[in-house]
């Protein structure tokens, strides 16, 4: 019996002395954490934090995360999502039985990098007036501003289209944006002239006695938007079918040019002959 009581003396006290140097043993817990990526991503993005706090042995330990941005976790390595640009001081507490330490970072959320870019939509024999689709190809914008090259209005849309009206070239230009920063893209357009109208038209009522009034009918082809009469006699009129009335006998070059975006037809001539009335006997 009395050695048993010997044996657990010994036992108490070898606990008791274990148990002190332990305490005196154990070095503090040092915080340190990495996060990934390094170079912080566009927001809205994640980055994954990782505990690499030393001397915390095989005891348990509280882990007290605050990410700068009112978000706090107290998962040993927890992933947060960061929704604005910005520095952001990221700060890990570490506490236990054994001791508590602190430790802070500085993380970097970059702002959202706008790119303007797009395509043009058209014909490769786009003649005017031709209607052009923009298709919209910017990254990161939230606005955009169109300025199609040829004087008109510039235009808010996302993916506009657009007439132009007169062929020539054109300098296109896309301002895409968004709260942190803009972009300019600008792109060349040509637009090709349509071919001039033929210009053609036919006579009734010719070759009769003054005075005498003659009608023509315009039968000219192509793109047309106006036309120019003159019917040899000093007069002349720009109606598409006029009628005339020729007071005098003789023979008259008609001429019609018709005009379109193209321009000018080529004259068509014809001759209208009048005649001298009869002298009455």
């Amino acid at each position: 019996m009395k050695n048993s009581h010997i044996l657990s003396a010994l036992l108490l006290t070898g606990f008791f002395l274990l148990k002190s140097c332990q305490m005196e043993d154990f070095p503090p817990v040092k915080a340190d954490f990495s996060f990934a990526p390094k170079e912080g991503p566009e927001a809205p993005g994640e980055i994954v934090f990782t505990d690499l706090s030393q001397n915390t042995g095989i005891y348990y330990w509280q882990y007290k995360w605050d990410f700068g941005d009112t978000g706090t976790s107290q998962e040993e390595n927890p992933t947060h999502r960061y929704s604005q640009p910005g520095s952001y001081q990221v700060t890990l507490t570490v506490s236990g039985k054994y001791g508590m330490d602190t430790v802070s970072k500085e993380v970097i959320i970059a702002a959202p990098e706008v790119v303007a870019d797009f395509a043009i939509d058209q014909t490769e024999d786009c003649q005017a007036p031709c209607q052009v689709t923009f298709e919209n190809l910017s990254v990161n914008a939230t606005g955009y501003l169109w300025d199609f090259g040829d004087g008109s209005a510039a235009s808010a849309e996302a993916n506009p289209a657009h007439t132009y009206e007169r062929h020539g070239d054109y300098l296109v230009k896309l301002t895409a944006g968004n709260e942190y920063g803009q972009s300019l893209k600008e792109q060349s357009l040509t637009i090709k002239a349509p071919p001039p109208p033929v210009a053609d038209f036919t006579v009734t009522g010719g070759d009769c006695e003054a005075p005498c009034e003659v009608t023509f009918t315009n039968s000219s082809t192509g793109r047309l938007t106006a036309f120019s009469w003159d019917f040899g006699d000093g007069t002349i009129s720009d109606e598409e079918h006029p009628r005339h009335l020729y007071a005098a006998a003789g023979t008259y070059d008609v001429k019609l040019i018709a005009t379109g975006p193209g321009g000018d037809s080529p004259p068509k001539i014809i001759k209208v002959t009048i005649h001298e009335k009869p002298v009455e006997e």
